[in-house]
């Protein structure tokens, strides 16, 4: 359960996105929410010591974490633990330095403040917070004025890619939280690849026809398929959460998962992302990253260890 919940927040309605969210999910848990303004190199060329431009961040800061702390008492928190934080320096380092030191549970934030589409895509601070963050990063893309999302909470559908590595499974224990807290269904998704079936044999020496053959291919690799999702299932049925499972045959699992989105429209996407961290370059193009972009339900991303 989540004990601490950091949003990053830089002043404008676009960062403010994640907070009806974190809102929700701190009342759920109990967590302390703390509402973390980073004010960059741009804004403040003096020392810290010597910057104007910090106390007016630290207003904004302020008296937004007021309003939240009276909303939350006002949804029945008695003990609302809401703070309002002010760093100075590169705002996706000081984030992920302030989550680190202080063992944040979770980093809520939406895909970009003031950088635009455009930016994000080539390497925004949210990117390089998802990418980094020893904590989930907890995601909610900007959208376009013909884009909807599906609501943010409660999270009554949770979408749940998996591969059948162990790698991918390190965020169902986030996932079964976040399914008491909102009574959620669960959907677990894998995506496999057509089997390889070689095709350099002559008819003759088959007793099968050659698409009997590639039909009992597929139809064994659905069961394999079937069978571990079903192992999978199992153990949340356990702990009480409702679960489904779906297997799609696709050569391009992003966009399986994308498409899979796009029908189902979950309330929520919980992956795990196999990228590695580096401050200096930030590469493009994971799976994690392609369904970030694509999809307009928020996800959750957990770092695997």
């Amino acid at each position: 359960m989540y004990q601490k919940i950091v949003v990053p927040l830089d002043g404008s309605e676009l960062a403010e996105a994640s907070l009806h969210y974190a809102t929700q999910l701190t009342a759920k848990s109990g967590a302390e929410l703390v509402l973390l303004h980073v004010c960059g190199p741009e804004e403040c060329h003096c020392r810290p010591e010597e910057c104007h431009v910090q106390p007016m961040h630290g207003i904004y800061t302020q008296h937004t974490a007021a309003a939240i702390t009276e909303r939350l008492k006002q949804a029945g928190v008695k003990d609302a633990r809401v703070s309002p934080v002010l760093q100075s320096g590169d705002p996706a380092i000081e984030i992920l330095r302030y989550a680190e030191e202080n063992h944040a549970d979770l980093i809520a934030m939406a895909t970009h403040g003031r950088s635009g589409i455009r930016r994000w895509v080539m390497g925004s601070v949210a990117v390089r917070i998802h990418r980094c963050s020893t904590a989930p990063v907890r995601l909610i893309r900007a959208l376009s004025a013909d884009e909807s999302a599906p609501a943010d909470w409660p999270e009554k559908k949770i979408l749940v890619p998996l591969d059948g590595s162990e790698r991918a499974e390190q965020a169902i224990p986030y996932v079964v939280d976040h399914a008491h807290m909102s009574d959620s269904e669960v959907i677990l998704l894998r995506v496999h690849e057509p089997p390889s079936i070689l095709s350099d044999y002559p008819e003759a020496s088959m007793p099968l026809t050659w698409q009997e053959h590639v039909d009992r291919a597929k139809a064994h690799q659905r069961e394999q398929c079937r069978t571990y999702l079903e192992g999978i299932g199992k153990n949340l049925k356990a702990k009480g959460v409702k679960v489904k499972s779906e297997c799609v045959l696709g050569d391009n699992a992003a966009q399986e998962i994308i498409n899979y989105a796009a029908k189902s429209r979950p309330n929520l996407i919980a992956m795990t992302t196999h990228a590695r961290c580096a401050l200096s370059t930030w590469p493009i193009g994971s799976t994690a990253d392609k369904i970030i972009h694509a999809t307009s339900s928020p996800i959750l991303l957990v770092r695997p260890t």
